[in-house]
């Protein structure tokens, strides 16, 4: 069967969705680069939000709408709030509930009844430099605004040895990996080994068979001396930390249920940049969070100004029935919204061009991914260990997807140059 396959939302599920893909090909299925072509439309959707959740439903009708013939299977946290009329209305042939993605394979091809041809040699394609690869999965966090816990369920953690034998094999065909996970810091909570997310790492990092680390989003608390050392010791890790911020007032952070303050948060960035000076240090921010005034606002603008980010993500706040954020007082109308986060913009604006200037003049090992033509040129395109966006002129001696020495000489946009 030809499938063609898209994905929502977050690491997580781009992690799954290339398990299901490479699982679906060994079988025998093809995957196809347009719905056009396919029998099979697989959407791995998301709900985070209320525009994610609305996208989600628009690309399953688009997808009937140009291949009336076509199956959809439909899987993802926007799943598990979908009720049979929706189902039915939307045509969806297929669910894969959050709790069955590991087996999301065997659950297709057992009801589509797929025959696998046996006589296939499968070679994967070397494809794009990085892998994902799910550590951990679920939340125990319940943060007031999140539906996440509620579709996702509680937390539970890869086991280490599995962990480090899929690295191992991501490894021959990437060069660089991504950890990833709902709430990645819980790590080894749920088991009865006392193991931690430091103990993951401190195996990566010390095989000599396996790529470039790159970390996902973690949690504040989890930075201490320990946790860092054990980052700092190895050349394979990328100092790119995602710590979610989400407000920098403390009043909104307690209402949102996050365990920390910004003052903890601060000083968990001074230790980052303790052990790695010119850290790239990102972060999501919710704007328009119920109850936030003009007040706690500029608290979390002058918090960005303190902070200096490598870059900053900002969301309007969007109402997910089933949070308790739903039902909070003072809810932010839509224009003020967009309103803070114009004015918010610049200052990040600004923090990433800081930070990319920090490389000028500095020789920076590079992964180039692909090709691209500007003003009749060919450059290479791709990421430094700090995940700053790189390009070089093309030239013979450079090779994708591998890792090369590069003199940094100038910035134009939010892009370097060679």
């Amino acid at each position: 069967m030809k499938f063609y396959i898209q994905t929502l939302g977050c690491k997580v599920n781009q992690c799954e969705s290339e398990k299901l893909t490479y699982e679906l090909e060994q079988k025998g299925n093809v995957l196809v680069d347009s719905i056009d072509n396919a029998d099979m439309f697989i959407i791995n959707t998301c709900t985070v939000t209320h525009i994610a959740a609305k996208k989600s439903r628009q690309m399953i009708r688009k997808s009937k709408r140009k291949n009336k013939f076509i199956k959809i299977v439909a899987m993802g946290c926007f799943v598990e709030n979908l009720d049979d009329a929706l189902k039915d209305e939307l045509s969806i042939d297929l669910c894969v509930h959050n709790n069955e993605k590991e087996n999301a394979a065997q659950i297709i091809e057992n009801y589509f009844n797929l025959k696998t041809n046996s006589d296939l040699i499968f070679h994967h394609k070397e494809s794009h430099t990085r892998a994902y690869l799910k550590i951990q999965d679920g939340c125990n966090q319940f943060c007031s605004y999140c539906i996440i816990p509620y579709v996702r369920g509680r937390s539970y953690s890869i086991p280490l040895d599995k962990i480090i034998d899929q690295a191992i094999s991501l490894s021959k065909r990437h060069s660089e990996i991504i950890l990833t996970g709902i709430h990645m810091s819980s790590y080894g909570r749920d088991l009865k080994e006392n193991i931690t997310l430091e103990d993951v790492l401190d195996k990566l990092l010390s095989n000599n068979n396996i790529s470039r680390i790159r970390l996902g989003s973690l949690e504040p608390r989890i930075i201490t001396d320990s946790f860092m050392k054990i980052l700092k010791k190895s050349n394979p890790f990328c100092p790119h930390f995602h710590l979610s911020l989400q407000s920098g007032s403390n009043e909104i952070l307690s209402k949102m249920n996050r365990h920390y303050t910004a003052e903890l948060f601060y000083e968990k960035v001074n230790l980052i940049r303790k052990y790695f000076i010119n850290a790239a240090i990102t972060t999501d921010i919710i704007i328009g969070f119920p109850g936030e005034t003009d007040e706690l606002f500029n608290e979390t603008v002058n918090f960005v100004k303190k902070i200096s980010f490598a870059d900053v993500h900002l969301f309007p706040y969007s109402i997910r029935k089933g949070t308790k954020a739903a039902e909070f007082d003072k809810q932010i109308p839509g224009n003020i919204k967009t309103e803070r986060i114009n004015k918010l913009t610049p200052y990040v604006i600004e923090s990433k061009l800081k930070f990319l200037e920090k490389f000028i003049g500095v020789e920076e090992e590079a992964i180039f991914e692909k090709e691209v033509i500007l003003d009749n040129q060919s450059y290479y395109e791709g990421h430094g260990k700090y995940y700053q966006t790189i390009r070089t002129p093309k030239v013979n001696n450079i090779t994708l997807n591998k890792r090369h020495r590069v003199f940094l000489k100038s910035i134009k946009g939010d892009i370097l140059y060679t």
